[in-house]
């Protein structure tokens, strides 16, 4: 049974991935939406990633342009080297927007190269 995702999730090439500042670091941000993200993190090999299943986690989303959100919720999954987190406080509509226009103007796509 497949579910279907509340909101839209944008997708970012390498290039233009925003960070997740977090305790100091700054984790490359694979995708995110209204209500979650998910960020890399760098490990060593046989390295767990720091964050745990229901964790709450609060930090700043940092984009290509400067601007921030703070955002707050909890670690949903950790697969390998990424971790998925549920917003509570979630990254406004207007940003989401904002985000897909610049990628279609940067790349002509929403779209990722497979």
């Amino acid at each position: 049974m497949r579910v279907e995702r509340q909101h839209f999730r944008v997708e970012y090439p390498k290039e233009a991935q925003p960070s997740f500042v977090v305790m100091r670091a700054h984790l490359p941000i694979v995708n995110l939406s209204e209500g979650g993200i998910l960020f890399r993190v760098p490990l060593d090999p046989g390295d767990d990633p720091p964050q745990r299943i229901g964790e709450v986690v609060k930090g700043m989303i940092v984009f290509k342009d400067q601007n921030q959100v703070y955002v707050e919720g909890k670690v949903l999954r950790v697969h390998s080297d990424c971790v998925a987190i549920e917003l509570e406080i979630g990254i406004p509509l207007g940003r989401i927007m904002h985000e897909q226009r610049q990628l279609i103007a940067d790349f002509g796509t929403l779209k990722q190269p497979k």
